[in-house]
């Protein structure tokens, strides 16, 4: 039964023709129902080499002229079926004859650990060109006797919904029959995670974590057990093979059914895949909506560096029809600049294309060891990948419920961390307790919560301390970003003197700017707006008998901050909102590192301490709490910082921009102290004004370079980007204070 629904829902991840009213060319393509059977020769099919062999011919019998004539009477004859074809031998018998297979069967797919296999290519390198495979991207629907229409996989920028059409090209040049267990034509997307060593070096080291979020396997570019229609004009019988050649460029459209590659025979596989428009619910272990969003293409992956060196060495010995215009791949990659990731790590979308063998089979024609131990591997004879540049929109039904998403994730944070903080106090008061009398309590009815007057008591110091530290007429709204600061004069002989108090406030409101693409993915179409206007309020307070004379504030700047974050090997268990990003408390540093992982590296250490006090079966801990404590407290970071160049301040009253914040008049409004029957007894100075920023003038510092790449924000269960604004104001003096806003970089439908 396990089995069974491994099946059903491995079937959601395939690539099922859909037929499309905005596409003429998908309508052509026939929706595909796979058999349990195809499932388990393919998808299925385990790492363990099994007893399956299609290679020799099954015992044939003959007829008797008593039972032919009544075979052919009862079912009305066997036309179009050849007297001496023999159908393969199925492994269904093989498979189903202990009941007991299905249910102690190893869960190690070739299609999930194909990334794991030994390449022949590694210790010869002359494979690439005894058994050649090249992956071609087509424009439409690759038909046989249709001269296809090659394009560059890298000259658009791909979206959910969007078709991939193409083929792929097999060519065994060697005098042997070439034998496989799996030919496999898939969609895949993989976020990749290297070692921070020498990046210097020439040596490519496997990466430390694999995470593979999208498998799209097409079971017409791949070995099956059956040939299937591709296009509604087939019309072929499911259970006789037939040997299609493609007039065009004499290549045999399907695989041997006796899986082996004869010699000097070029086959062709076209494949046409759908980019979903979410991953598959399993992909988050905890059920996040964010995390189910596709990412976009990020970081230059090492194996497609691999793969491109590879295809160089491979074009001097093409055979084909193709033109050298044609040949479009290995010029650049899918990361096209520097989208300011890390470098040991990437994540890629790529159609791959891979012959799989057992070791045994490959030893007498390619390589004469391959240092297999024991018993018999799968190895990957040869393969190819077309990379791809997947940039996404953002859809309608996340974007309408992207407050809701925030409101709870802020929810899920605090419920973690509140779930932590119970348990670090309880091991305090367990670890104060002598250790000959903590047998009484730690059973889980006795264990020790705060009492009913603590927690009364910890709610009043939290009101005393808001109603001291809140000014009577400058309050903290929860509707706002904002920071206070004191505005000071400073004298000769370095002593300082308050003259009031400051406050730069702007609306808690979600900014919106859109994917600024490359010149060469426009098209000639207008470039998406990349402006931003942010309501500001500039707010001076004098001190009580004090001067006022006005604080001369003359420049605000501004500047983009890239957070990406990034787990070493667990899923992130939360999706970070702006409030895990910064506090606006006029810290000298505000960012994520403050205030969300410096948090929980302090409730690891100190957690991680009292266990070794108290035990871990005393505080009841549960294995998920600690496994997602332990990946907060080990996240990555990498912050990058762009001096947004153009920038102008827009006042209330006047509608004509300016570029000094002094160039903006202050404005005198009469206010109530507190306690003063008065009604207006003292005054506060503002200015009103927005922030006007291109976002497409911006500059990395320090690199003080414009070449670079800011792709969509997202979030994964393994790497997160986010965006926000640093609002910066200088003092007189010279001090500088910050007010952080969040950004929402997303590329819209229509780009």
């Amino acid at each position: 039964m396990e089995d069974r629904k491994k099946f059903n829902l491995k079937l959601s991840s395939l690539s099922l023709r859909r037929k499309s009213k905005s596409n003429g060319n998908d309508s052509e393509l026939v929706n595909i129902l796979p058999s349990y059977q195809m499932y388990r020769s393919t998808i299925s099919k385990q790492l363990i080499p099994s007893r399956e062999d299609l290679r020799t011919q099954p015992p044939s019998y003959e007829l008797s002229p008593i039972s032919s004539a009544s075979s052919y009477n009862e079912y009305g004859g066997f036309d179009g079926i050849p007297s001496t074809y023999s159908l393969p031998t199925s492994p269904v018998r093989e498979l189903f004859a202990n009941p007991l297979d299905l249910e102690g069967e190893s869960n190690e797919t070739i299609l999930e650990n194909a990334h794991k296999l030994k390449r022949i290519s590694a210790s010869n390198k002359e494979i690439s060109k005894a058994l050649h495979i090249h992956i071609f991207m087509t424009e439409t629907v690759g038909k046989v006797g249709v001269k296809p229409k090659i394009i560059d996989p890298l000259s658009i920028e791909i979206k959910q919904g969007d078709y991939l059409y193409g083929f792929v090209l097999v060519t065994n040049k060697t005098k042997y029959d070439v034998p496989f267990d799996m030919f496999s034509t898939v969609l895949e997307g993989c976020a990749t995670f290297g070692s921070n060593g020498n990046l210097q070096s020439s040596v490519v080291r496997p990466p430390t974590t694999v995470v593979r979020f999208l498998t799209m396997f097409d079971f017409n570019a791949s070995w099956n057990d059956a040939a299937l229609d591709r296009l509604v004009s087939d019309n072929n019988n499911p259970m006789v093979p037939t040997i299609i050649i493609d007039p065009i460029d004499g290549t045999h459209v399907q695989l041997d059914p006796r899986k082996i590659l004869e010699p000097n025979i070029t086959y062709k596989k076209f494949f046409a895949f759908k980019v979903p428009e979410k991953l598959l619910d399993v992909t988050c272990e905890h059920g996040f909506v964010k995390h189910l969003q596709i990412p976009p293409t990020l970081g230059i992956s090492k194996n497609e560096v691999i793969t491109s060196l590879r295809q160089k060495y491979k074009e001097s010995d093409l055979e084909s029809s193709l033109s050298e215009e044609d040949a479009h791949r290995g010029k650049c990659y899918a990361s096209l600049t520097n989208d300011m990731f890390f470098s040991s790590a990437s994540i890629d979308f790529s159609v791959s294309a891979r012959i799989i063998g057992r070791a045994s089979d490959y030893e007498s024609i390619f390589v004469k060891s391959l240092g297999k131990q024991g018993d018999d591997e799968y190895v990957v004879a040869n393969e190819d990948y077309c990379y791809l540049r997947v940039i996404p929109v953002t859809t309608n039904s996340f974007e309408l419920n992207r407050s809701m998403i925030n409101e709870e994730a802020k929810l899920l944070s605090a419920s973690m961390e509140q779930n932590i903080k119970e348990k670090i106090s309880l091991a305090r008061e367990l670890s104060a307790i002598p250790v000959d009398e903590r047998s009484n309590t730690t059973s889980p009815d006795n264990q020790l919560h705060p009492t009913d007057s603590a927690a009364d008591v910890a709610k009043m110091q939290q009101s005393y301390y808001s109603k001291v530290r809140a000014r009577h007429v400058h309050r903290s709204r929860d509707d706002l970003y904002e920071v206070l600061f004191p505005f000071k004069r400073r004298n000769v002989f370095g002593t300082s003197k308050v003259l009031g108090m400051c406050g730069l406030t702007t609306p808690k409101s979600e900014y919106h700017v859109d994917y600024h693409p490359l010149p060469r993915y426009l098209r000639g179409k207008a470039p998406p707006t990349t402006t931003v206007s942010i309501p500001m309020e500039l707010t001076f307070l004098p001190a009580e008998n004090g001067s006022r004379d006005l604080p001369g504030f003359k420049r605000i700047s501004v500047e983009l901050i890239a957070l990406t974050v990034k787990s070493k090997k667990l899923p992130i268990p939360l999706v970070i909102h702006p409030e895990m990003m910064f506090e606006n408390k006029g810290k000298s540093v505000d960012n994520f590192d403050t205030v969300t992982l410096r948090t929980y590296q302090k409730y690891a250490l100190e957690l991680s301490k009292l266990i070794k006090d108290v035990g871990v079966e005393s505080l009841n801990l549960e294995k998920q709490m600690l496994r997602d404590l332990k990946c907060m407290a080990n996240l990555s970071t990498k912050y990058d910082h762009f001096k947004i160049d153009k920038m102008k301040l827009q006042s209330d009253v006047s509608s004509t921009p300016v570029q000094l914040l002094s160039s903006i008049p202050w404005e005198q409004e009469a206010v109530a102290g507190a306690g003063s029957t008065a009604p207006h007894d003292e005054v506060k100075f503002t200015k009103k004004f927005n922030i006007n920023i291109d976002l497409s003038s911006a500059i990395h510092l320090p690199s003080m370079s414009s070449d670079f790449c800011l792709v969509p924000d997202f979030q994964t269960c393994y790497v997160a980007r986010l965006y926000y604004l640093n609002i910066g104001l200088r003092t007189p003096n010279g001090e500088k204070f910050h007010v952080k806003v969040p950004l929402i970089l997303q590329r819209q439908k229509q780009v």
